[in-house]
């Protein structure tokens, strides 16, 4: 299917009259049919401008491209967002008889790149039970944190969750302990662990390898 066409932009930058553009001026959609295309187009004022990309939450630098001799547009194009494969273990408690559940269960893993990879997971979830779930969602960079939801449905919708283990290739695996009852109808924040004392979690929050504290310190 053919891509929609991108919408023009009507706020423009004139250095005749120096008109800016308002925050909500700057960003418009540029949607097509491929859910991983993310783009925006915003007007700068000189090439040396940098605009806050509003997937990323983090400054792209402009670019020009000719609209006449007064006129002056910057487009700025936010990056492909691509798929990644997830392997979660969640291991269910077990030294509560009533620790395992029917309810519905979400995670939602947040990254370094400001996006939020969120799904419902199934498996057994029975009392000391170990499920591995696989999922594909959006690029997350390196695992900062982590949340998880259940409802009230089934006919034992308590749970007490032991443990939660993200494996993303080519990232230090995250750990996530709680051993503890889930609440019901609530988003609950694991605290990140590392899954041994090779790795540390550093100032961006995710696992690394402890050799890199030396240089993180010496930056500090």
């Amino acid at each position: 299917m053919a891509p929609k066409k991108r919408k023009d932009f009507s706020c423009r930058m004139s250095f005749k009259t120096g008109r800016t553009c308002s925050t909500a001026d700057f960003f418009a959609s540029a949607v097509s049919e491929d859910k991983h295309l993310r783009s925006y187009v915003a007007v700068c004022e000189s090439p040396a401008t940098t605009v806050l990309n509003p997937f990323r939450g983090k400054p792209d630098h402009c670019r020009q491209s000719s609209r006449g001799n007064e006129l002056m547009a910057i487009s700025v194009y936010g990056r492909v967002v691509s798929d990644v494969d997830y392997s979660i273990i969640v291991k269910t408690a077990s030294d509560d008889w009533n620790a395992g559940t029917d309810a519905q269960i979400k995670i939602r893993v947040s990254g370094t790149t400001g996006n939020i990879a969120e799904t419902e997971i199934k498996g057994r979830f029975e009392k000391g039970s170990v499920d591995n779930i696989y999922f594909q969602g959006d690029d997350i960079g390196h695992v900062t944190g982590m949340e998880i939801h259940r409802n009230k449905d089934g006919s034992f919708p308590n749970w007490k969750l032991k443990k939660v283990t993200i494996k993303i290739t080519g990232n230090v695996d995250s750990i996530f302990k709680y051993n503890d009852l889930v609440d019901a109808n609530k988003w609950i924040t694991l605290p990140l662990s590392c899954p041994s004392a090779d790795y540390y979690v550093n100032n961006q929050g995710y696992c690394d390898v402890v050799e890199s504290r030396t240089k993180e310190n010496k930056e500090e």
